[in-house]
């Protein structure tokens, strides 16, 4: 019995950014709940990446549970102290 699509991990790439993406373009249809979830497989498979944890934060933000996204902006900036757009938005949930 031949495979389904889905089952031939070879017609999809769950890179980084394809997942970031993803997840972007979720938020932008208002599918937040979704979104988390894509970037939080991406934390999860990208563990060490700062780019990973901005799109759970933004998420979070988007419905409006700040602590969530504090934690995850937190997380993105340990990974990468040099990363402007979550100490900005950092700032902007903890003032």
């Amino acid at each position: 019995m031949p495979l389904l699509p889905w089952q031939q991990s070879d017609n999809y790439e769950f890179g980084e950014q394809k997942l970031n993406s993803l997840g972007h373009r979720l938020m932008s249809d208002k599918k937040n709940q979704e979104a988390i979830k894509v970037f939080e497989l991406n934390t999860i498979v990208y563990p060490a990446s700062s780019i990973s944890f901005d799109g759970p934060a933004e998420s979070w933000m988007a419905m409006g549970n700040k602590e969530q996204a504090i934690k995850f902006y937190k997380k993105a900036i340990e990974l990468d102290p040099y990363n402007e757009n979550a100490k900005s938005r950092l700032k902007k949930l903890t003032v």
